[in-house]
């Protein structure tokens, strides 16, 4: 107790010496976690913590959520003066409150979500309405103050708001022994309502980090990465940047990680798989020695057609086979897509250096990459995985 009343001191006296908001973050941080005897965010992995998020597939992306963060960036970005264009202003956050509103009542219906994210959803809410109030005072203060009364049970405090959700990132995240299903989502909206304060970027860290170390390492780089793109705005993503990178060479090609490589082609030009970047990517390792893998070529070549509504492309990587062969083998088959050989005689089979970075050991082999180039599904002569995520990406999405 002795701690977090220290703790509320330094907040209210930070407030009255005019310390920025991502100072007073950083001394509430420090203060609750001294409380319960840990020096830095970097100590807080609880003993026997076995938290997991899951892979890509598994984590539901609630749009609700994203409309919640997206309408808080747009309010954030909107002018404290607009003068002569006051009605115009007053509209605009109108409308973006609206959202925000319809976020969370949409939030707090589901089911499945955490009560961690409801309860930030609806701090979210109040946050919206002050930073509405601090551009257009009036209508949107007396909003404000009777949402506070009627939903968080008293009156708007921006300090012990702050002060009660840094204690919550504490012991609802770092020393939990068991992680909500939706932390990417509460941290991203936790970055959305705070977004100057300098604690997002360690709390992202840390949490990665504690991922990668139980051998959760595709919850670590998701992590990693949403954090990059959270805090980069507003804070020094730089050694969280570095850890990303380093974690996408120490795992090439493993799901979660950007793929990207460049070879000749068939038709005497070179591909770079970046280029192709803004369409899905199905990359195949095959060879003209191996019957399987050209069945099952053709079959992802039939694949890619019947769902080309989605843009997907196919790029094959042949492991065997002159440019003159691979050549004939696609006429004879009637298919023709970008295919990667290895011009270097003694490069040949497993030898080819694009499947001995990306640890190809068979074929065929299959990556699939979604728009970002960034690998979603990986297997061997399994048409079903690839077939499911091209069913998901082809369908539209819609507000839950």
């Amino acid at each position: 107790m002795k701690h977090l009343t220290w703790g509320l001191m330094c907040l209210v006296c930070g407030a009255a010496a005019g310390c920025d908001g991502p100072t007073t973050a950083k001394v509430i941080l420090t203060v609750a976690l001294n409380a319960r005897g840990f020096s830095s965010v970097d100590d807080t992995v609880p003993t026997g913590w076995s938290g997991t998020l899951g892979s890509p597939a598994e984590v539901r992306r609630r749009p609700a959520v994203q409309m919640l963060v997206s309408a808080l960036e747009e309010i954030d970005r909107l002018p404290h003066e607009a003068g002569e264009a006051q009605d115009d202003l007053r509209a605009r956050l109108a409308a973006a409150i609206d959202r925000v509103a319809a976020a969370t009542t949409r939030i707090g219906r589901q089911a499945d979500a955490s009560k961690l994210l409801v309860r930030q959803a609806r701090e979210a809410h109040a946050v919206a309405l002050d930073w509405a109030a601090t551009r257009a005072p009036g209508e949107f203060t007396r909003r404000r103050d009777a949402y506070c009364q009627a939903t968080l049970a008293g009156p708007w405090d921006s300090q012990d708001l702050e002060t009660r959700a840094v204690q919550r990132m504490v012991d609802g995240i770092l020393l939990a022994p068991e992680l909500p299903g939706d932390l990417p989502e509460v941290l991203a909206l936790h970055a959305a309502m705070f977004p100057r304060h300098a604690m997002n970027v360690e709390i992202y860290s840390a949490l990665a980090e504690r991922q990668v170390g139980v051998g959760q390492v595709l919850a670590g780089l998701r992590l990693a990465r949403e954090g990059v793109e959270a805090c980069a705005e507003h804070a020094d993503v730089g050694r969280l940047e570095q850890r990303l990178q380093q974690l996408y060479r120490d795992h090439p090609g493993e799901v979660g990680v950007p793929m990207n490589f460049r070879g000749p082609t068939l038709d005497a030009n070179r591909l770079t798989l970046s280029d192709l970047q803004g369409s899905p990517v199905l990359v195949v390792f095959w060879s003209t020695a191996d019957q399987d893998s050209q069945a099952f070529l053709q079959r992802c070549h039939r694949l890619a057609e019947h769902f080309s509504l989605t843009g997907v492309e196919l790029v094959g990587v042949s492991l065997r086979g002159s440019q003159s062969e691979l050549n004939v083998w696609q006429e004879e088959n009637g298919i023709h897509f970008p295919n990667l050989y290895a011009a270097d005689e003694s490069q040949v089979d497993f030898n080819n250096p694009i499947a001995r970075f990306y640890r190809v050991s068979e074929v065929p082999q299959f990556f699939l990459l979604d728009q970002e180039g960034i690998v979603v599904a990986r297997g061997s002569n399994d048409l079903g995985v690839i077939e499911h995520q091209l069913r998901r990406w082809s369908m539209p999405s819609r507000i839950d």
